[in-house]
């Protein structure tokens, strides 16, 4: 089965389009593991497993994780159980370099990079989240710079500067490449 790697900057809409892609069948979830401190609309064990450092440490000592990444301070891992036992193709929302350790798992994926029209939009729709601060916010502008520079390692590339174009565009994609 192949599964999905959806990455983008912070802020270009990447969960936004999962959960659509979920919703409408198209893709399984893939709950990923984090140390990350849960936001207040996010459920444990829906958006993410949310762990202590020790209990990440632990797991990844124990050889659960296919990859595992630090971003902003946080950690975040891909779990091997769940790549098994899949019944559809899971939905990775991972950035370039949780794509690129995948694909050097050997995990069949197809990436799609999700862009933004402009970084001065992006940072628009960040400072609007309100859940960043303004160095926060730098931060993920820095790194959008970054990952924006690696949009050519995916399969594909998507600007997202209208929602429903957006996804209709990833729809297609994915379904395409299943048939193929």
């Amino acid at each position: 089965m192949i599964h999905v790697v959806l990455s983008g900057p912070s802020g270009v809409g990447k969960s936004t389009l999962a959960e659509k892609l979920i919703r409408q069948g198209v893709c399984e979830r893939n709950v990923s593991c984090t140390t990350r401190p849960k936001r207040a609309n996010e459920i444990n064990g829906v958006d993410y497993d949310f762990v202590s450092d020790e209990q990440f440490h632990q797991m990844a000592k124990r050889g659960e994780f296919v990859e595992v990444k630090e971003i902003f301070g946080h950690l975040y891992g891909t779990k091997l159980e769940r790549i098994q036992k899949a019944k559809k193709p899971l939905l990775f929302v991972v950035d370039v370099d949780g794509m690129l350790s995948l694909k050097n798992a050997r995990v069949p994926i197809m990436s799609i990079f999700i862009l933004p029209p402009s970084l001065d939009l992006l940072k628009s729709r960040l400072m609007r989240r309100g859940s960043n601060t303004e160095k926060e916010i730098d931060q993920r502008i820095e790194r959008a710079t970054y990952e924006m520079a690696k949009k050519d390692l995916y399969d594909a590339q998507v600007i997202n500067d209208d929602l429903t174009v957006c996804y209709k565009t990833v729809k297609e994609f994915i379904q395409s490449h299943e048939k193929s």
